[in-house]
């Protein structure tokens, strides 16, 4: 049996920007440190009751977010084009 859930956690703006720009630095700040061909180079950011976990796979930065026993991944592609539709609707 498979069970999927869904959460929703409300960000006001100021925080949800807050939460996407310390995602963006912390990769854009230790790109060479995920980039070392290391499997144990993770970054590890806590904000609130957020948990985010940064590692990279092969070629491919993930991002993986815990939240109130939800567990979601973002590839950094995905990501970015999330920032850029919240950007775009929060304006």
């Amino acid at each position: 049996m498979v069970y999927t859930s869904f959460g929703f956690k409300n960000l006001p703006y100021n925080d949800a920007v807050n939460l996407i720009s310390k995602i963006e630095t912390a990769i854009n700040e230790n790109s060479k440190y995920l980039d070392d061909n290391h499997d144990n180079n993770n970054l590890y950011l806590k904000i609130d009751d957020i948990t985010v976990l940064i590692y990279q796979q092969f070629a491919d930065v993930k991002i993986r977010v815990f939240w109130n026993g939800f567990d979601a991944e973002w590839m950094q592609t995905e990501f970015a084009k999330t920032k850029r539709r919240m950007m775009r609707k929060l304006r």
